[in-house]
């Protein structure tokens, strides 16, 4: 009896077995069944609903819903064009800057002439990553920018923004001042200036370049010891003469076969940023959008100079992407400070630490920012919060004294900030002398004795008047007001 019943129960058990494993040759059979029937599916699916997503043909021309885009001969040019505003920018003959537009508006221009929205992105890193001159150079990859889509771009369109390099000054430490000279629209015939730095970042001293660009020609502003403020303003900078900028002198370097790359940009070139306020705004959302098909620098590594024009200050802080803020300051009381920033005379000190004490609180690096920046904050998706920069250039025997240095203590209490000092750099018919090394660390000693961050500036360029304070042509701004 015992033997019978083992039997029986091994029996059993065998059987058991060859069921889990009929099911599992079942389990793992299924998904192959129904991967099989899924291929049959499509294969008997109609053509036209593949021919949805066709890639672009041999020549580059993408197409839409399975037909070719049109020839540049079929474009409506007036079309096309009517569905821009005045706050597109545009050549003489009435062409889109494509440096110059934003990308919305790219995808705008590219939906008008039947473009796949698949090459918005290709065409945005042609221009902006890749940084070409001429649409010419988009080739040699499988995203070139072919034959016909240039010709269809060019009718409507153009890369060239008028904007030359005329000369390239080369200071003894490496800096190099490109004088761009435009050759088209209101600025005809007139220069603008962008230095390029050669700076060192962090411990281990890794090479990087700034940029300084100008946003105007000439200045209004008048600063008694700045060059720039000499000439006067003559006229506006276009952002896309602004993005120029940028681009010659990432081309530049190219052409030097110098591999280090540009990583932060300063407003601080001829003119006052906040006194050409929407070409600067349009520039600085070109330069920070699309962060991975770009330029390859954030709105963080991106300072905007302002003499203090407070309504501006307001809206560059709600409006612009997270950029830094430098306020050039230069003394720390009024009657000094209306004598050589004469805008103080409109905004006067209280009403723009006022305003920058609410703007950028001190402690918003702990409490999570103000109301304001946290708004700008949600806008750029996060970061830390913003400090003010305050530029304070060092005048000997006129605003460098250690009493000068407490007046500016008690000016900037409450401000989420740091101080730079700046030395003088000379120029032809300049009435100040810059202060010795001695007072400005013992001005900066005051400072940081009171808690506060404070740097002192290194002069780059000044051999070639290519310092803060010595842009400009005077002999230029002397013909133009002749004419």
């Amino acid at each position: 009896m015992h033997g019978s019943g083992s039997l029986r129960t091994c029996a059993a058990s065998a059987e058991r077995a060859v069921s889990r494993l009929r099911a599992q040759q079942q389990g793992v059979c299924r998904p192959l069944v129904m991967r099989a029937k899924r291929r049959a599916q499509a294969r008997r699916a109609p053509r036209a609903a593949q021919a949805v997503s066709a890639p672009p043909d041999k020549s580059g021309s993408p197409r839409a819903g399975g037909s070719k885009m049109p020839r540049a001969d079929e474009v409506d040019v007036e079309h096309v064009l009517s569905h821009f505003g005045p706050e597109t920018e545009r050549d003489e003959s009435g062409r889109l800057l494509l440096r110059a537009l934003s990308w919305d508006e790219l995808g705008r221009l590219l939906g008008l002439l039947g473009v796949g929205a698949h090459r918005q992105a290709h065409i945005w890193r042609w221009i902006h990553k890749y940084n070409i001159q001429v649409l010419e150079e988009a080739r040699g990859t499988a995203h070139a920018i072919g034959k016909d889509l240039r010709s269809l771009l060019l009718r409507v369109a153009t890369l060239d923004t008028g904007m030359v390099v005329h000369t390239v000054h080369r200071a003894s430490d490496g800096t190099r001042k490109m004088v761009l000279m435009a050759t088209e629209g209101p600025n005809r015939g007139r220069t603008a200036e962008a230095v390029v730095i050669p700076m060192d970042q962090g411990p281990d001293k890794k090479p990087r370049y700034t940029l300084c660009v100008s946003s105007q020609v000439g200045c209004a502003m008048g600063c008694e010891f700045c060059h720039t403020g000499k000439m006067g303003l003559l006229g506006n900078l276009r952002a896309a003469e602004i993005l120029e900028q940028l681009s010659k002198a990432r081309r530049l370097l190219q052409d030097e076969g110098d591999s280090v790359p540009i990583r932060n940009i300063v407003y601080m070139g001829m003119g006052e940023p906040f006194h050409n306020m929407e070409a600067v705004l349009r520039s600085l959302d070109v330069i920070t959008a699309r962060p991975g098909d770009g330029a390859g620098i954030s709105a963080r590594s991106i300072t905007v100079s302002t003499v203090g024009l407070v309504p501006e200050i307001r809206r560059f802080h709600h409006e612009a992407a997270p950029t830094q803020l430098a306020v050039s300051l230069h003394a720390p009381n009024d009657e000094l400070r209306s004598r050589i920033v004469p805008v103080n005379r409109r905004y006067d000190l209280a009403e723009l630490m006022g305003t920058l004490r609410e703007l950028y609180p001190l402690g918003a690096d702990a409490r999570g920012g103000s109301r304001a920046w946290r708004e700008a904050r949600e806008r750029a998706g996060g970061g830390k919060p913003r400090f003010v920069i305050f530029e304070y250039t060092m005048l000997a025997g006129v605003n460098d004294s250690v009493e000068c240095a407490q007046q500016l203590v008690e000016l900037v209490r409450g401000v989420f900030c740091m101080v730079n000092l700046i030395s003088f750099n000379t120029h032809e018919g300049a009435q100040f002398q810059g202060s010795s090394p001695e007072a400005m660390a013992a001005f900066r000693a005051v400072l940081r004795d009171a808690g506060l961050v404070c740097t002192i500036r290194e002069s780059r360029g000044d051999d070639e008047m290519a310092a803060c304070g010595q842009l400009g042509d005077l002999a230029m701004a002397g013909a133009a007001k002749k004419q």
